[in-house]
């Protein structure tokens, strides 16, 4: 088994796992920021998942379109491919996980100080 037979299933791998770990945190964000009435950071939230998902399929797109096209193919178009779909895509999936974090930071203490407390005031 060489090298070009195991770099191909780990990067398959780590966009699966890139995918399935920021949609979640950010539909985690989206939760608690529809239970701290944050909806602005709730929206953000959804529209960021909506639009992560969109660039996996341009992804996932682009690569069928590899697959199928009918051109002499070989392991360097296979790289190249690998590194303009794939910069990208992490690029956006550390950007969208560092989001997520503010987002979660920021429902939590949102959570933490109740609005309308009136026990607080005295």
């Amino acid at each position: 088994m060489s090298v070009h037979d195991v770099l191909l299933p780990v990067f398959a791998l780590s966009v699966a796992l890139a995918t399935i770990l920021v949609a979640g945190r950010l539909a985690w964000c989206a939760l608690l920021a529809v239970r701290a009435r944050d909806y602005r950071a709730a929206i953000l939230s959804v529209v960021s998942v909506a639009g992560f998902l969109a660039l996996l399929l341009a992804v996932l797109f682009m690569w069928f379109i590899l697959a199928v096209s009918h051109m002499h193919k070989d392991i360097s178009d296979t790289y190249k491919m690998m590194a303009l779909t794939g910069i990208p895509y992490f690029l956006v999936s550390y950007g969208l996980w560092r989001l997520a974090s503010r987002l979660h930071i920021r429902a939590r203490s949102t959570v933490a100080q109740p609005i309308n407390a009136p026990d607080a005031a005295r």
